[in-house]
């Protein structure tokens, strides 16, 4: 087998020198190479490039090499969910708080200073649970017991409390954030809530006007019909 026959073409140059450069008594290491299998199937390998001979022109080369194909696919994962993480807590309009599995806050972005009123140095390491309405909580405990289990919790409107015990509405989402790989468990909950505080005023105002033009119908209707009663009430006096 020659070099080119163990690697992708795009990673020939990088192989090449590491051989050509490599000195009897310093070894050349390469990380994560590509390398291709007898039947054409890729992998990743660490490679270490050792000089066991050298005479004249001629070098005799040992390279080991260590399949770490496993190893790169986690490390990926994990930076894919770091970069999850750091979008989460960038989110620029609802309030983001990261949570350990017990339900301690660990971090919130800006947004969950201006939701709570808390600063953040504050607000980080109180427990979600507290903050959330009493006759709420156990439905919320619930929620973050299923959500530890690997479900994924959306749109759950809720009442938290803020700085000062006043109450606030939001709607509210659970988000299980895995450890290295999707089948080693729940590592950490996001919590994402949104202020839907004027959206349930918005809409408590639209049921009582629509109330209030349903009884105004009624109040008119019977006007009508009293009117209606008193007009053949008339008209019968007349004949």
């Amino acid at each position: 087998l020659r070099v080119t026959d163990l690697h992708p073409t795009e990673v020939l140059e990088r192989v090449e020198r590491a051989y050509q450069e490599v000195q009897s008594k310093s070894p050349q290491r390469l990380s994560e190479v590509p390398c291709r299998k007898a039947g054409g199937k890729e992998f990743f390998a660490d490679i270490e490039v050792w000089v066991v001979k050298s005479k004249r022109e001629t070098k005799i080369i040992r390279a080991f090499f260590v399949d770490v194909t496993k190893r790169k696919r986690e490390i990926s994962h994990l930076q894919e969910l770091l970069r999850e993480k750091e979008d989460l807590i960038k989110a620029q309009t609802e309030t983001v708080l990261i949570l350990n599995c017990q339900g301690r806050i660990l971090e919130s972005n800006p947004f969950g200073e201006n939701l709570f009123g808390y600063r953040k140095s504050r607000l980080v390491s109180r427990d979600l649970f507290t903050l959330v309405s009493p006759e709420k909580r156990l439905e919320i405990q619930e929620l973050f017991d299923r959500c530890l289990l690997g479900e994924r919790i959306q749109n759950f409107e809720t009442e938290l409390i803020k700085k000062g015990g006043y109450r606030l509405f939001v709607s509210l989402d659970l988000v299980p954030l895995m450890k290295g790989t999707p089948h080693t468990g729940v590592e950490r909950v996001a919590a994402i809530a949104r202020d839907i505080g004027d959206q349930k005023k918005l809409v408590s105002e639209l049921l009582s006007a629509k109330k209030e033009g349903e009884e105004l119908y009624q109040e008119l209707r019977e006007a009508y019909e009293e009117l209606k009663e008193t007009q053949d009430e008339l008209v019968c006096q007349e004949k």
